[in-house]
Parts: C-alpha cells; sequence; structure tokens
C-alpha cells in the first residue's frame, strides 16, 4: 500500500494518516519496549488487589502509589515526545496523543484501539473509517476507564484519562494532557503534562497527602520547577497588597498590578473584583488554569458549567492543586470531591461553578472571589 505521510519519529515508530486517523506501526524492538515498561503495571491495573505486592523495596517518592507514579510519569514523557505533525487538526493532534496512550495501555483497552501491525489492520481500519468510528475511539480512551472489566460503572479503582490541544501559529502546538487514579471515591494520585512548559519541570504529579512534585521530559526522577524571566514575573502579584474598594476609581485596571491575576473558563455570573478587571486571556483550557495556579502564576481560576462537571476533565487539576497547598471548592466555599464510585461526576451542591484558589492567595482574596459567585 501506497504512503502518502509518513511520519517516523526516533525511536523507530512509523505513524501513516489514513482518512484523518493516524495509524501507529509498532516495530518489533519498539513492542518489546512497550512491553518491558508495561508488564508489572498491566498486571496492577487488572488485578487492583495485588498492586501492593509490586512494590517490593522501592523506596521512591509517592509511598504506596510509588510504581503508579513512575508508570504515568514514563507515560506522560512517551505522549509528550510523540511525533505530532504540526500542521494537524486538532482532532489529528488528538488522536495521535490518543493512540500514543493505546501503545502502553493496549492490554487494558478496547478492541477498537489504534495499535495495527501490518497492511490488514489498516484495511480493517480504512473499511470501518467514519465520523463514528473517531468518535468512539476518542471516548474509548476518555473518561472511560482504562480496564478491560465490563462492569466499569461498579469499579471502585478506575484511571482518568484527559487531553487537549490547541495551534499556535502553523508550527507548533500545545498539548496538555493528564491521567487521575481514583479509589474508593477519591483521586488518590494524578498527573498533568505540558508541552509548553520547561522541559526540566513539564510534568507534574501529585499523591494525595503527599504534595506535588515535578518531573522533567526525560529521566525517572523529580526536579525542581524551573520558570522562564516571564513566568516568574507573573508570580510578583503574590507580594502586592490590594485595595478592592478603590478598583472601580482606576481608569485601566491591570492584572497582577491592580488587581490578583484571574482565569475563567465558561461565563461567570459576574468578575471577582470588578467587571472593569477582567480573565487573563490565556490558551490551554482548564488543565492550563490548574497548571498555572499549581504555579502561583494566577491567584484563582473560575469554571463555570450549569449541566456539571467532568471528573475526567477537572479531576487531576484538582488534585494537584490540593497538594500544591491550594484549595478547590464550589461557590460556596465547600470542597469539590468525586460523587460515588465509579461516576464520571464531581459531586457539588451548587454544581454550576468551581472555584481554583493557589496557595498564595490570601483569605481577603479568597473570601472576596467567594462573594461575588455566591
Amino acid at each position: 500500500m501506497a504512503d502518502p505521510n509518513p511520519l517516523v519519529n526516533n525511536s523507530g515508530v512509523e505513524t501513516l494518516l489514513r482518512n484523518g486517523i493516524p495509524v501507529t506501526f509498532i516495530g518489533e524492538q519498539e513492542e518489546q519496549e512497550a512491553k518491558k515498561i508495561t508488564e508489572d503495571f498491566v498486571k496492577m491495573i487488572l488485578n487492583p488487589k495485588g498492586h501492593q505486592t509490586l512494590q517490593g523495596s522501592k523506596e521512591t517518592w509517592g509511598g504506596n502509589y510509588s510504581l503508579e507514579v513512575e508508570f504515568v510519569v514514563q507515560l506522560l514523557q512517551r505522549v509528550l515526545t510523540d511525533t505530532v505533525p504540526a500542521d494537524c487538526e486538532q482532532n489529528r493532534i488528538d488522536l495521535t496523543v490518543n493512540a500514543a496512550i493505546s501503545k502502553y495501555f493496549k492490554e487494558c483497552l478496547a478492541e477498537e484501539k489504534l495499535v495495527l501491525k501490518d497492511e490488514r489492520d489498516v484495511e480493517r481500519l480504512e473499511q470501518k473509517s467514519s465520523e463514528g468510528m473517531i468518535q468512539r475511539l476518542k471516548a474509548s480512551l476518555g473518561p472511560q476507564p482504562l480496564s478491560s472489566s465490563r462492569e466499569a460503572s461498579k469499579a471502585s479503582r478506575y484511571w482518568l484519562w484527559h487531553c487537549t490541544s490547541e495551534k499556535y501559529g502553523k508550527t507548533s502546538s500545545h498539548l496538555l494532557a493528564s491521567i487521575a487514579l481514583v479509589e474508593d471515591n477519591q483521586v488518590r494520585m494524578s498527573a498533568v503534562a505540558n508541552s509548553m512548559a520547561q522541559n526540566g519541570s513539564c510534568i507534574m504529579a501529585a499523591v494525595k497527602g503527599q504534595g506535588l512534585r515535578y518531573w522533567p521530559l526525560a529521566g525517572g526522577e523529580p526536579s525542581q520547577m524551573t520558570l522562564t524571566m516571564e513566568e516568574n514575573r507573573e508570580r510578583c502579584w503574590e507580594q502586592v497588597k490590594y485595595d478592592f474598594n478603590s478598583l472601580s476609581t482606576i481608569p485601566s485596571p491591570r492584572a497582577g498590578l491592580d488587581y490578583p491575576p484571574w482565569l475563567c473558563s465558561g461565563r461567570c455570573s459576574r468578575a471577582p473584583f470588578s467587571d472593569a478587571a477582567p480573565a487573563l486571556d490565556v490558551g490551554g483550557g482548564v488543565l492550563e488554569h490548574y497548571w498555572r495556579v499549581c504555579q502561583a502564576r494566577a491567584a484563582a481560576c473560575l469554571h463555570s458549567n450549569p449541566e456539571g462537571f467532568s471528573a475526567a476533565e477537572h479531576g487531576a487539576g484538582i488534585l494537584c492543586v490540593e497538594e500544591s497547598g491550594g484549595k478547590v471548592t464550589d461557590k460556596h466555599g465547600r470542597r469539590v470531591t468525586i460523587e460515588a464510585a465509579g461516576t464520571r461526576d464531581l459531586h457539588m451542591d451548587a454544581a454550576d461553578t468551581i472555584i481554583v484558589l493557589s496557595s498564595s492567595t490570601s483569605q481577603q482574596i479568597e473570601e472576596v472571589i467567594i462573594a461575588s459567585q455566591g
């Protein structure tokens, strides 16, 4: 079969675009590497009750979840370094990332997955190709638990996966991906990868009760958070004492100087500080918002959705913020949690707004924000 558009990455994995669907061929060496990386972790996912015995005497950050942390960090490192054509449409970028995920969760995913070994597989995929198939492929790698169990809705331990991508000009794209482990109705471990972050700390991972740490693009050890000069300047708001009573008299208030920098997704009932003090305009969606709040590059972000919130989209970011010392509440100041085992919704009595607060956000700022939304 002709090869109209081959894309080859450094590890020898060949990706072809067929009808807009990235098709990944796994070579023998790559397949052996993937099997070696995932063997114990697949056992852990398929048999969660036995996952404690896999840890042995390994003493790394994460405690009882050290292997899960290691696995997820390796997985996100591979996602960030996987070949993604710069001029692809957004849905192709998403599917390319999902193809990378399927390579390492292939024993745990549904039958329809983007791991193909020969031309016959390509032909079968092309025969099935349709808009409906693209949606099914994305759904199989989205908020569904990464488990072979057909009783997913009853599972007390499952994984949530979410990714978002955004084009920047004609030569680059911004990718964010997250994975969260839900156990006994709570997000116990999560990680977020950001392709626009510095390579020295482009992945952040959190374990409940143990804090937040960063990982580099390559390597198995945690690293220090690294920021550019501009990103460091974004943190200067922490040193400012704000006078919200006089904010309305300022002709053109500036974020960070006259009012705390804040972010927003959806439509908030009102701006927290003043209608003349708008949210920062940044890309990347809600994962970028959680990322910036964790790094205190924004004081807060407000997520608004009258239809409720997806745990797959928000679960990883919520734990990362909490373990960074921040806080995530509803508009009445009540903590946001997962509702029940097996569900994909966040439980909030006031289910239209999430308020995410940085560890550097003062009680005064917190009270102003909550009062504005209550």
